[in-house]
């Protein structure tokens, strides 16, 4: 009897085939891909201005000078679109950002300080903070 194992190696497929054959996530991709350039360069979409109004457009339905269509004021609502794509980003990348920081100042203090972060104080501080967004609103 010898130490030598002679098994045969199954080859297996790599990772990256079973993510290459998946057109879900093919489109997944583009989607955020187009959101990303939008947010960009929006004038590479739409060569309109999303404040300006069109005289005798006002309310008409889609067609395919206006994708979207037009408001009230005329204006275009592709062009509103693809203009609020920064805005929308900036806003979720701020918003990121400030979890970011905050979490990294917080997520070593029970560590630190183990008297003053009891599973109560914990519970009722991580229940506050998503309550601003609900007391601001409008509603």
């Amino acid at each position: 009897m010898s130490l030598v194992d002679y098994t045969i190696a199954v080859r297996r497929r790599p990772e990256w085939r079973r993510v290459r054959l998946q057109p879900g996530l093919w489109l997944a991709w583009a989607v955020m891909i187009a959101a990303l350039l939008m947010a960009i360069a929006p004038q590479w979409f739409t060569s309109a201005n999303p404040l300006e109004g069109i005289p005798g457009a006002q309310r008409l339905a889609p067609q395919a000078h206006y994708w979207l269509g037009t408001d009230q004021l005329g204006r275009d609502l592709w062009t509103r679109v693809v203009y609020g794509a920064v805005h929308s980003l900036s806003a979720a990348l701020i918003a990121v950002a400030i979890g970011l920081v905050v979490g990294t100042a917080l997520a070593p203090s029970p560590g630190r300080w183990p008297d003053a972060w009891n599973p109560p104080s914990c519970a009722w501080s991580m229940s506050c903070w998503p309550s601003p967004p609900c007391c601001c609103s409008s509603r």
